[in-house]
């Protein structure tokens, strides 16, 4: 029973800095400050947000830089895929 208190206690130490941050994903990292305002979906592209400087953050993933997504609760895509950019010149294939 010792060693069992032992090893808990220990672990309770060691374990305590170990931060564990949730998996994200695919196109999404992990942030520590990630805003909400805009939103990062496709509408925001060609949509006017008013959003306030002292927006407070929220930790939590994020679409990678270059990817947004077409619905709020639909997975990150590449910008050139968003409805508001399909005919963009720098979103057609260079073939």
């Amino acid at each position: 029973m010792f060693r069992f208190l032992v090893l808990l206690t220990g672990c309770v130490v060691l374990c305590a800095g170990y931060k564990v941050e949730p998996k994200c994903g695919e196109n999404e990292e992990y942030t520590d400050c990630k805003l909400t305002c805009p939103p990062e979906v496709c509408f925001s592209i060609s949509a006017f947000y008013d959003c306030e400087d002292a927006e407070p953050c929220t930790k939590g993933c994020a679409c990678k830089p270059g990817y947004l997504r077409k619905n709020i609760d639909t997975p990150c895509i590449p910008t050139c895929k968003c409805p508001q950019r399909i005919n963009a010149p720098e979103c057609q294939d260079k073939e």
